[in-house]
Parts: C-alpha cells; structure tokens; sequence
C-alpha cells in the first residue's frame, strides 16, 4: 500500500469553504438521532431506493453521528464507527438542494477534526463512486478497484490525519 498524504494540521476555516454559515453538531450514539434519520430517509430511501434494512443496520447506536445545519434546518449527516483503531466514515448525506454548496464538504471537514482530536489518524470510508471528489478535497484518495454495494458504485477512500488537526 502507498503511503498516504497528511491532511495540514489545520483545516481551512469555514470561510474558504465558502459556507461559514453550515453548523456541524455532534451526537453521540445515545442523543436523539430523529434529524440525522429524517435526512438519511430522505436521500437513501426515496431519492436512491435504498432499502431501511440496508440504511438502518443496527449499528448507529455505535457510532458517532453529525447533522449539518443550515440555519436551523437539518442539511446533512454522517456516522463514524471506530474499527480495528480506524475511523470508518458512513452514512454520508446531504438533501439535495444543498448539494454542491460546500455542505458535505464543511461536514466532512469538521468529522476529521472531530476524529484527530480524539487520537485517531486513520479514516476510511466507502464512497459513492458519483461522490467520490468530495472526499478527494477533504485529503482521501481512492484505494483498490470500484465495487458495488445496495446496487451503487462505490469505491473504497482512505485518508492519514495529521493528530495536531484542530
């Protein structure tokens, strides 16, 4: 396996993302999680026929969640799950007005933070291939060949974090 390259100590502030005005909260697996579901429903379900047995895999009460909001409306979401000492990104949705706006893109930003400060520098996930620059802004690059997973193109994304991020 190649080397990876490491993400900067710091992100760019929100500014450069040009949505400084996305609010990225954390949940943990216990809190409330009616948002983040709302717009997983919403993106996998109706928009991409995934089914609930697929999205809803009994494993959310294991991880970390995040909403993204744009003002006070929940935009988009994510789960991460600790696995072997790595960071497994999952779950990554964004309603689709608000797609192409930098949302995912300050989500995900903010989730790598959230994930180098707690001592992990290691992340991985198993992108969309349709999403994939997404993740290639934010420091991952693609790893083996593209595969299919719930009838989608998806390919395997990993990223090294630098632990000084902040």
């Amino acid at each position: 396996m190649s080397e990876l390259p490491i993400r900067p100590e710091s992100t760019p502030p929100k500014a450069e993302t040009g949505r400084k005005d996305v609010i990225v909260k954390h949940l943990s697996g216990n809190e409330d999680l009616t948002q983040a579901f709302d717009v997983r429903r919403t993106v996998f379900h109706d928009e991409q026929g995934i089914s609930e047995e697929d999205d809803f895999d009994g494993l959310d009460i294991q991880a970390d969640h995040f909403i993204a909001f744009d003002g006070d409306k929940p935009v988009g979401t994510a789960r991460v799950r600790y696995i072997d000492g790595k960071a497994k990104v999952e779950r990554v949705a964004v309603l689709k007005p608000s797609r192409g706006k930098g949302v995912g893109e300050e989500m995900m930003r903010d989730i790598l933070d959230f994930i180098a400060k707690n001592g992990i520098n290691e992340v991985y996930l198993d992108s969309q291939t349709s999403a994939s620059r997404l993740y290639e802004k934010v420091g991952f690059v693609k790893e083996g060949e593209e595969f299919e997973e719930v009838g989608i193109p998806h390919v395997k994304m990993v990223a090294k974090l630098d632990e000084k991020s902040s």
